[in-house]
Protein backbone atom coordinates (compact mmCIF):
# COMPACT_ATOMS: atom_id res chain seq x y z
CA UNK A 1 0.00 0.00 0.00
CA UNK A 2 1.37 3.40 -1.00
CA UNK A 3 2.45 5.81 1.67
CA UNK A 4 -0.24 8.33 2.71
CA UNK A 5 2.24 11.20 2.74
CA UNK A 6 3.47 10.38 -0.79
CA UNK A 7 -0.06 10.26 -2.19
CA UNK A 8 -0.93 13.54 -0.50
CA UNK A 9 2.12 15.19 -2.11
CA UNK A 10 1.06 13.86 -5.53
CA UNK A 11 -2.46 15.24 -5.06
CA UNK A 12 -1.04 18.67 -4.20
CA UNK A 13 1.31 18.76 -7.22
CA UNK A 14 -1.45 17.56 -9.57
CA UNK A 15 -3.81 20.22 -8.18
CA UNK A 16 -1.16 22.86 -8.95
CA UNK A 17 -0.90 21.55 -12.52
CA UNK A 18 -4.68 21.73 -12.81
CA UNK A 19 -4.67 25.38 -11.68
CA UNK A 20 -1.90 26.30 -14.15
CA UNK A 21 -3.54 24.56 -17.12
CA UNK A 22 -6.90 26.11 -16.27
CA UNK A 23 -5.30 29.57 -16.18
CA UNK A 24 -3.62 28.94 -19.54
CA UNK A 25 -6.93 27.70 -20.96
CA UNK A 26 -8.70 30.90 -19.87
CA UNK A 27 -5.94 33.13 -21.26
CA UNK A 28 -5.93 31.24 -24.58
CA UNK A 29 -9.73 31.48 -24.80
CA UNK A 30 -9.66 35.25 -24.33
CA UNK A 31 -6.89 35.68 -26.92
CA UNK A 32 -8.73 33.35 -29.31
CA UNK A 33 -11.89 35.46 -29.17
CA UNK A 34 -9.90 38.64 -29.91
CA UNK A 35 -8.07 37.04 -32.83
CA UNK A 36 -11.28 35.57 -34.27
CA UNK A 37 -12.85 39.04 -34.36
CA UNK A 38 -9.70 40.39 -35.98
CA UNK A 39 -9.67 37.55 -38.54
CA UNK A 40 -13.35 38.09 -39.41
CA UNK A 41 -12.76 41.83 -39.96
CA UNK A 42 -9.71 41.09 -42.10
CA UNK A 43 -11.73 38.59 -44.14
CA UNK A 44 -14.20 41.33 -45.06
CA UNK A 45 -11.37 43.66 -46.08
CA UNK A 46 -9.62 40.97 -48.11
CA UNK A 47 -12.87 40.10 -49.86
CA UNK A 48 -13.26 43.69 -51.05
CA UNK A 49 -9.60 44.02 -52.03
CA UNK A 50 -9.56 40.77 -54.01
CA UNK A 51 -12.77 41.67 -55.83
CA UNK A 52 -11.14 44.94 -56.94
CA UNK A 53 -7.89 43.21 -57.90
CA UNK A 54 -9.72 40.65 -60.03
CA UNK A 55 -11.53 43.41 -61.90
CA UNK A 56 -8.34 45.41 -62.48
CA UNK A 57 -6.46 42.26 -63.52
CA UNK A 58 -8.53 42.20 -66.71
CA UNK A 59 -6.62 45.25 -67.94
CA UNK A 60 -3.36 44.85 -65.96
CA UNK A 61 -0.93 41.89 -65.89
CA UNK A 62 -1.11 41.39 -62.11
CA UNK A 63 -1.22 37.59 -62.24
CA UNK A 64 1.17 35.33 -64.08
CA UNK A 65 1.39 31.59 -64.53
CA UNK A 66 5.12 31.37 -65.16
CA UNK A 67 8.38 33.08 -64.29
CA UNK A 68 11.94 33.14 -65.54
CA UNK A 69 13.47 30.30 -63.54
CA UNK A 70 16.53 29.66 -65.69
CA UNK A 71 19.44 28.82 -63.42
CA UNK A 72 17.27 28.89 -60.31
CA UNK A 73 17.33 25.72 -58.25
CA UNK A 74 15.92 26.77 -54.90
CA UNK A 75 12.49 27.47 -53.49
CA UNK A 76 11.69 29.86 -50.67
CA UNK A 77 9.12 29.01 -48.03
CA UNK A 78 7.81 31.35 -45.36
CA UNK A 79 7.13 29.12 -42.37
CA UNK A 80 4.54 30.57 -40.01
CA UNK A 81 4.71 28.74 -36.71
CA UNK A 82 4.03 29.34 -33.04
CA UNK A 83 6.25 31.33 -30.67
CA UNK A 84 5.53 28.94 -27.79
CA UNK A 85 4.68 25.30 -27.28
CA UNK A 86 1.79 23.76 -25.33
CA UNK A 87 -0.45 23.79 -28.41
CA UNK A 88 -0.88 20.07 -28.96
CA UNK A 89 -0.36 18.60 -32.42
CA UNK A 90 -0.48 21.94 -34.27
CA UNK A 91 3.26 22.19 -34.95
CA UNK A 92 3.71 18.45 -35.54
CA UNK A 93 1.33 18.31 -38.50
CA UNK A 94 2.95 21.33 -40.14
CA UNK A 95 6.38 19.81 -39.56
CA UNK A 96 5.35 16.61 -41.35
CA UNK A 97 3.93 18.54 -44.32
CA UNK A 98 7.12 20.59 -44.75
CA UNK A 99 9.32 17.49 -44.57
CA UNK A 100 7.13 15.74 -47.14
CA UNK A 101 6.94 18.60 -49.68
CA UNK A 102 10.29 20.42 -49.40
CA UNK A 103 13.84 19.14 -49.64
CA UNK A 104 16.26 20.85 -47.19
CA UNK A 105 18.96 20.98 -49.89
CA UNK A 106 16.85 22.99 -52.36
CA UNK A 107 14.78 25.06 -49.93
CA UNK A 108 15.48 28.31 -48.08
CA UNK A 109 13.28 29.38 -45.20
CA UNK A 110 12.10 32.66 -43.75
CA UNK A 111 10.73 31.74 -40.35
CA UNK A 112 8.02 33.48 -38.36
CA UNK A 113 8.02 32.20 -34.80
CA UNK A 114 10.56 30.71 -32.41
CA UNK A 115 9.45 27.11 -32.94
CA UNK A 116 9.94 27.39 -36.72
CA UNK A 117 13.55 28.51 -36.25
CA UNK A 118 14.24 25.55 -33.95
CA UNK A 119 12.71 23.14 -36.46
CA UNK A 120 14.75 24.49 -39.42
CA UNK A 121 18.05 24.31 -37.55
CA UNK A 122 17.40 20.71 -36.49
CA UNK A 123 16.31 19.51 -39.95
CA UNK A 124 19.03 21.26 -41.95
CA UNK A 125 17.00 23.95 -43.72
CA UNK A 126 18.85 27.19 -44.43
CA UNK A 127 17.25 30.14 -42.60
CA UNK A 128 17.60 33.36 -44.63
CA UNK A 129 15.53 35.54 -42.30
CA UNK A 130 13.29 35.45 -39.26
CA UNK A 131 10.95 37.53 -37.17
CA UNK A 132 9.10 37.06 -33.90
CA UNK A 133 5.55 38.16 -33.18
CA UNK A 134 3.52 38.86 -30.08
CA UNK A 135 0.18 37.11 -29.64
CA UNK A 136 -1.60 40.40 -30.36
CA UNK A 137 0.68 41.34 -33.24
CA UNK A 138 0.41 44.27 -35.63
CA UNK A 139 1.33 44.80 -39.26
CA UNK A 140 4.42 46.76 -38.18
CA UNK A 141 6.00 43.61 -36.72
CA UNK A 142 5.98 42.04 -40.19
CA UNK A 143 7.89 44.87 -41.87
CA UNK A 144 11.10 42.81 -41.90
CA UNK A 145 9.31 40.08 -43.81
CA UNK A 146 7.72 42.55 -46.26
CA UNK A 147 11.11 44.20 -46.88
CA UNK A 148 12.75 40.82 -47.44
CA UNK A 149 10.07 39.81 -49.95
CA UNK A 150 10.38 43.16 -51.75
CA UNK A 151 14.16 42.73 -52.14
CA UNK A 152 13.76 39.09 -53.14
CA UNK A 153 11.28 39.95 -55.91
CA UNK A 154 13.72 42.57 -57.23
CA UNK A 155 16.59 40.07 -57.44
CA UNK A 156 14.31 37.15 -58.40
CA UNK A 157 16.60 34.38 -57.02
CA UNK A 158 13.95 31.72 -56.37
CA UNK A 159 11.76 29.51 -58.52
CA UNK A 160 8.81 29.82 -56.21
CA UNK A 161 7.86 31.52 -52.95
CA UNK A 162 5.26 29.83 -50.75
CA UNK A 163 3.74 30.38 -47.33
CA UNK A 164 3.36 27.36 -45.05
CA UNK A 165 0.92 27.82 -42.19
CA UNK A 166 -2.00 26.39 -40.23
CA UNK A 167 -5.35 27.60 -41.51
CA UNK A 168 -7.98 28.17 -38.82
CA UNK A 169 -11.13 26.45 -40.09
CA UNK A 170 -12.84 26.26 -36.70
CA UNK A 171 -11.95 25.80 -33.05
CA UNK A 172 -11.54 22.05 -33.44
CA UNK A 173 -9.86 21.98 -36.85
CA UNK A 174 -6.71 23.66 -38.14
CA UNK A 175 -5.50 22.68 -41.62
CA UNK A 176 -1.81 22.68 -42.68
CA UNK A 177 -1.68 24.66 -45.95
CA UNK A 178 0.99 25.52 -48.52
CA UNK A 179 0.06 28.64 -50.52
CA UNK A 180 2.22 29.74 -53.46
CA UNK A 181 2.55 33.51 -53.61
CA UNK A 182 5.18 33.73 -56.38
CA UNK A 183 4.71 33.43 -59.28
CA UNK A 184 1.34 35.01 -58.52
CA UNK A 185 -0.87 32.47 -60.28
CA UNK A 186 -4.51 33.52 -60.55
CA UNK A 187 -5.81 29.94 -60.48
CA UNK A 188 -3.82 29.12 -57.32
CA UNK A 189 -5.14 32.23 -55.58
CA UNK A 190 -8.71 31.58 -56.73
CA UNK A 191 -8.64 27.93 -55.63
CA UNK A 192 -7.27 28.81 -52.22
CA UNK A 193 -9.68 31.62 -51.45
CA UNK A 194 -12.82 30.07 -52.94
CA UNK A 195 -12.27 26.55 -51.56
CA UNK A 196 -10.65 27.28 -48.20
CA UNK A 197 -10.92 30.90 -47.07
CA UNK A 198 -13.58 33.05 -48.73
CA UNK A 199 -16.10 30.75 -50.39
CA UNK A 200 -18.40 33.61 -51.43
CA UNK A 201 -15.64 35.53 -53.24
CA UNK A 202 -17.01 37.39 -56.26
CA UNK A 203 -14.77 36.84 -59.27
CA UNK A 204 -15.53 39.31 -62.03
CA UNK A 205 -14.57 37.94 -65.44
CA UNK A 206 -15.64 40.93 -67.56
CA UNK A 207 -13.66 44.18 -67.86
CA UNK A 208 -14.64 46.84 -65.35
CA UNK A 209 -14.42 49.73 -67.85
CA UNK A 210 -14.34 50.22 -71.61
CA UNK A 211 -11.42 52.58 -71.06
CA UNK A 212 -9.24 53.32 -68.06
CA UNK A 213 -6.53 55.86 -67.20
CA UNK A 214 -3.60 54.40 -65.28
CA UNK A 215 -1.01 56.41 -63.33
CA UNK A 216 1.94 56.53 -63.15
CA UNK A 217 2.12 53.64 -65.64
CA UNK A 218 0.66 50.19 -66.29
CA UNK A 219 3.85 48.37 -65.25
CA UNK A 220 4.33 50.29 -61.99
CA UNK A 221 0.67 49.95 -61.00
CA UNK A 222 0.67 46.22 -61.74
CA UNK A 223 3.84 45.76 -59.69
CA UNK A 224 2.43 47.78 -56.79
CA UNK A 225 -0.82 45.81 -56.73
CA UNK A 226 1.08 42.51 -56.90
CA UNK A 227 3.23 43.50 -53.93
CA UNK A 228 0.21 44.69 -51.95
CA UNK A 229 -1.64 41.46 -52.68
CA UNK A 230 1.33 39.39 -51.52
CA UNK A 231 1.68 41.46 -48.32
CA UNK A 232 -2.03 41.20 -47.53
CA UNK A 233 -2.07 37.45 -48.17
CA UNK A 234 1.00 36.93 -45.97
CA UNK A 235 -0.54 39.00 -43.18
CA UNK A 236 -3.75 36.98 -43.49
CA UNK A 237 -1.87 33.66 -43.25
CA UNK A 238 -0.03 34.84 -40.12
CA UNK A 239 -3.34 35.93 -38.59
CA UNK A 240 -4.91 32.58 -39.43
CA UNK A 241 -1.99 30.70 -37.89
CA UNK A 242 -2.12 32.77 -34.69
CA UNK A 243 -5.84 32.13 -34.36
CA UNK A 244 -5.30 28.41 -34.87
CA UNK A 245 -2.46 28.43 -32.36
CA UNK A 246 -4.70 29.90 -29.65
CA UNK A 247 -7.48 27.42 -30.44
CA UNK A 248 -5.07 24.48 -30.31
CA UNK A 249 -3.52 25.71 -27.05
CA UNK A 250 -6.95 26.23 -25.49
CA UNK A 251 -7.96 22.66 -26.37
CA UNK A 252 -4.62 21.22 -25.22
CA UNK A 253 -4.85 23.01 -21.88
CA UNK A 254 -8.48 21.95 -21.44
CA UNK A 255 -7.51 18.34 -22.03
CA UNK A 256 -4.57 18.66 -19.63
CA UNK A 257 -6.87 20.20 -17.01
CA UNK A 258 -9.42 17.40 -17.41
CA UNK A 259 -6.67 14.77 -17.18
CA UNK A 260 -5.38 16.41 -14.00
CA UNK A 261 -8.90 16.37 -12.53
CA UNK A 262 -9.25 12.66 -13.35
CA UNK A 263 -5.85 12.00 -11.81
CA UNK A 264 -6.83 13.86 -8.64
CA UNK A 265 -9.96 11.70 -8.33
CA UNK A 266 -7.89 8.54 -8.69
CA UNK A 267 -5.30 9.74 -6.18
CA UNK A 268 -8.00 10.82 -3.73
CA UNK A 269 -9.47 7.30 -3.78
CA UNK A 270 -6.00 5.83 -3.31
CA UNK A 271 -5.35 8.30 -0.47
CA UNK A 272 -8.59 7.33 1.31
CA UNK A 273 -7.77 3.64 0.92
CA UNK A 274 -4.25 4.16 2.24
CA UNK A 275 -5.47 6.20 5.17
CA UNK A 276 -8.17 3.62 5.95
CA UNK A 277 -5.57 0.86 5.79
CA UNK A 278 -3.27 2.81 8.11
CA UNK A 279 -6.08 3.36 10.62
CA UNK A 280 -7.08 -0.32 10.43
CA UNK A 281 -3.48 -1.38 10.94
CA UNK A 282 -3.15 0.84 14.00
CA UNK A 283 -6.37 -0.57 15.49
CA UNK A 284 -5.15 -4.12 14.86
CA UNK A 285 -1.86 -3.32 16.56
CA UNK A 286 -3.67 -1.83 19.58
CA UNK A 287 -5.98 -4.86 19.83
CA UNK A 288 -3.06 -7.25 19.52
CA UNK A 289 -1.12 -5.37 22.19
CA UNK A 290 -4.09 -5.39 24.55
CA UNK A 291 -4.61 -9.10 23.96
CA UNK A 292 -0.95 -9.76 24.72
CA UNK A 293 -1.15 -7.79 27.99
CA UNK A 294 -4.32 -9.65 29.00
CA UNK A 295 -2.68 -13.05 28.33
CA UNK A 296 0.31 -12.12 30.50
CA UNK A 297 -1.96 -11.37 33.44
Amino acid sequence: MANVKTIKAKIKSTSNIKKITRALEIVSTIKLQKLKKKADSYKIFLHSFLSTVYKVSNVLPIFSTSSDVSGMKKDLIIIVWSEKGLCGWLNVRLFKKIMHDFDPVSTDCFVVGKKAAEFCHKQGYQVVGKCHLKDDFSDVELQNLYAFLHQTLKKNPYKTISVVFNFFKNTLQQIPVILQTYPLDRKVIEDFFTKIWISELLIEKKPMFHWILLEPSRAKLAKSLSEQLMNYVVYGTVLQNKTGEMAARMLAMKKAKDNAADRIKYLTIAFNKARQWAITQEIMEIVAAKAAITDEK
